[in-house]
């Protein structure tokens, strides 16, 4: 379970699934109202909308990598102050808020890789969290690599 609690901007995007194109699945978003508004896609300002507008298309490289996406939705939200890039639940990912300052998607893309490998899926000890953890860079290298490629 992932409880969060503030005066938050909430706006909805969808994955198209790639097994079922006729089947979505919503992509829930929560920023702060100030975070929200910014227009600045220099990194300078907290930017969510931008920082989260790839969102959809990370779910559905992830889908060709690794099957698709388990469940029903998907949401972020920010925290601050938080002391880790991201913190992974199952269809939610709590993210530090310094992600906005933009060009941080590989923080994103680590948290939605353990809808697959964490959530939907998991080690049976913490001796085997190398599992979730450490095949990291490759997902980082595969994932950008992809995201290269259908980016818009």
């Amino acid at each position: 379970m992932c409880a969060d609690a503030s005066h938050w901007i909430q706006w909805h995007d969808k994955y198209v699934r790639i097994s079922n194109p006729k089947d979505t699945v919503p992509v829930v978003y929560f920023a702060w109202p100030a975070d929200y508004a910014v227009t600045d896609t220099t990194g300078v300002a907290h930017n969510a909308r931008y920082s989260f507008r790839n969102t959809p298309r990370m779910i559905a490289n992830d889908s060709r990598l690794f099957g698709e996406y388990p469940f029903k939705q998907y949401g972020q939200v920010p925290l601050q102050p938080f002391a880790f890039g991201g913190m992974e639940h199952q269809t939610m990912t709590s993210i530090t808020r310094s992600v906005f300052h933009g060009n941080q998607e590989d923080v994103i893309a680590h948290e939605l890789f353990h809808q697959w490998f964490g959530d939907k899926t998991t080690c049976e000890t913490w001796a085997d969290i190398w599992l979730n953890e450490d095949s990291q860079p490759w997902v980082r290298h595969y994932g950008r690599s992809g995201l290269r490629e259908i980016s818009i």
